[in-house]
């Protein structure tokens, strides 16, 4: 089996193909080589490749732009805190004798009005919301609505915290559920579910029920993001995945505007959430038209259900192919979640490469959410801050350095290397730079060095969906995404050295993370350019392949 896997990496991967949108929507003539002739022997990744082509075309960007969208999802309900939950300390006028007799005392002592309306003077006097104050801020929020200030701001950050426990909950549910049940069908249930969620939130008249509910938004949303994920990967042909994959990132910019722009635009925090709500309902039409993936299908051996799907794609791509004419070659997986769990014992290639995974995606996001102290600065209110932060995140994609590092270089190297980068840059971090008055070292080190970050994330996930196989593909995605979840549940820890060290040693500390993960990143096969495994058998047959340098 191991000529054959690379066979189809030089057939498949290394000869272009034509664009399949003619001007006049006909399928171009294919050379000979690239022909299916009847009664040949295909595996998926073949068909894939010929039926979609491997240059992006008009019609495969347009589905792709379309069927992603529920990608959305996640960042739109991670920044409600964000918007819904702003406290504007400096809107609110006094009622109460007690609060003009402060106010008073205050001017008595030559300072400014301005200084007077603050946190510390609502708090250290205990003015009460209607009786000593009234808010004056003309967008409402439920911090404000609900008396979440002062001593009892941390049920605010708390509805931040268990959306992320949810999230760690739901991704290792997901672990059991897309490689039994399927990629689409989860996905679908789990939109549905956090969509509802979402209305029901912005509804509801307490924090409490507020708090369950931001479980269940953590939990449905990242099951839907790894759906959306697996999905857009299995779908595309080998040429694509690096450009697919780039595409992908871009949408969680997309979630985190949007969400900027619903939010700037409203004045109610619960038009905010219901707006969403309507949004995630919107993104549940992608999904309902997709067919379920044929990989998944061939691998669960649903072969006729993998035609039908093939057929399907062969009418939106023009492709004459005759698909009942060709013979499917593929491995059947039948084993149940338990099944799955023994496999990394029976087969240590997907051990080994899974768990150098693992720690890099918890190494990467401990050290991108313990950066995240210094994005305040950047803007004069939260809303320009998120702006800046996603035009700079975005940068590493505009500019193409995520498509063509990853071309040129092969997955392994480009992600090894923007680990290295990073680590690089914390060193740098470590030295003191005076700056013209109105920024600070900070500002500029957090700017240059977050499109690497970037860089890292996108990569991190194509290097592991491709390292995957099929019948465990659902399985790893969600364990990976648990491990970003961990990483962020330690940042905060890191993020108090700064608290308790000076900022070079803790700037040191922090370049350790991604050094490593660079080590463990380069220790993986590379995948550039091969068919995505279908097996566990598979994965050991790419690494036998990377131990011969490529050849048989």
């Amino acid at each position: 089996m191991t000529k054959e896997y690379d066979r189809l990496s030089d057939d498949e991967n290394h000869k272009p193909q034509e664009n399949n949108d003619l001007e006049d929507g006909s399928c171009p003539e294919q050379p000979e080589e690239s022909k299916l002739i009847e009664g040949e022997k295909v595996q998926v990744e073949q068909i894939i490749n010929r039926l979609v082509g491997n240059t992006m075309s008009r019609k495969y960007l347009g589905l792709l732009l379309f069927g992603i969208l529920p990608y959305i999802t996640s960042p739109l309900l991670v920044s409600i805190p964000v918007y819904a939950g702003e406290i504007q300390y400096k809107q609110w006028d006094c009622l109460s004798d007690k609060c003009h007799t402060l106010l008073s005392n205050h001017t008595l002592s030559n300072l400014t009005t301005s200084s007077f309306y603050t946190r510390s003077t609502l708090c250290s006097n205990s003015l009460q919301r209607d009786v000593d104050f009234e808010w004056t801020a003309t967008k409402t929020s439920y911090a404000t609505e609900w008396d979440l200030i002062c001593d009892e701001e941390y049920k605010g950050r708390n509805l931040m915290s268990f959306f992320f426990i949810g999230a760690f909950l739901g991704v290792m549910t997901g672990t059991a559920l897309f490689d039994n049940l399927g990629r689409r069908n989860v996905t679908m249930v789990l939109l549905v579910m956090v969509a509802s969620a979402t209305l029901a939130n912005g509804l509801i008249r307490s924090y409490t029920a507020m708090l369950g509910l931001r479980v269940v938004q953590g939990f449905c949303s990242f099951i839907v993001l790894s759906g959306v994920q697996l999905m857009a990967i299995e779908f595309t042909p080998t040429g694509l995945r690096n450009i697919a994959t780039v595409i992908l990132s871009c949408y969680w910019a997309l979630g985190s505007t949007t969400s900027l722009g619903v939010c700037y635009g409203l004045q109610s925090w619960r038009h905010m959430i219901l707006v969403k709500a309507g949004i995630m309902f919107a993104t549940f039409i992608p999904m309902l038209l997709a067919p379920e993936s044929p990989r998944f299908q061939l691998v669960k051996g649903k072969e006729e259900d993998a035609k039908a799907t093939f057929k399907k794609m062969a009418v939106l791509f023009n492709n004459p192919i005759d698909i009942d004419a060709l013979q499917f070659e593929f491995k059947e997986y039948q084993g149940n979640y338990f099944g799955q769990l023994k496999d990394f014992v029976k087969y240590p290639a997907m051990l080994k490469n899974t768990l150098l995974i693992f720690f890099c995606y918890m190494l990467l996001a401990a050290v991108s959410y313990s950066r995240m102290y210094g994005w305040n600065s950047l803007g004069v209110n939260v809303y320009v801050s998120v702006l800046i932060t996603t035009a700079i995140g975005l940068s590493a994609t505009f500019t193409g350095y995520k498509y063509f590092i990853v071309e040129w270089l092969g997955r392994r190297k480009a992600l090894a290397i923007n680990f290295a980068i990073i680590s690089l840059f914390h060193l740098v971090g470590m030295i003191k730079v005076q700056l013209p008055e109105g920024w600070s070292w900070i500002q500029v080190w957090l700017m240059v060095s977050s499109p690497f970050l970037s860089s890292c994330w996108t990569i991190t996930f194509l290097f592991a969906s491709e390292l995957a196989p099929t019948s465990h593909r659902g399985m790893i995605v969600c364990l990976n995404s648990a491990a970003a979840r961990v990483g962020a549940f330690l940042a905060p820890y890191l993020t108090l050295l700064y608290n308790e060290m000076d900022m070079n040693y803790v700037q040191g500390i922090l370049a350790v993370g991604p050094a490593i993960a660079a080590v463990l990143a380069f220790s993986c096969p590379d995948t550039s350019r091969r068919p995505i495994p279908s097996t566990p058998e598979e994965v050991g047959e790419l690494s036998e392949i990377e131990e011969k340098g490529g050849k048989v």
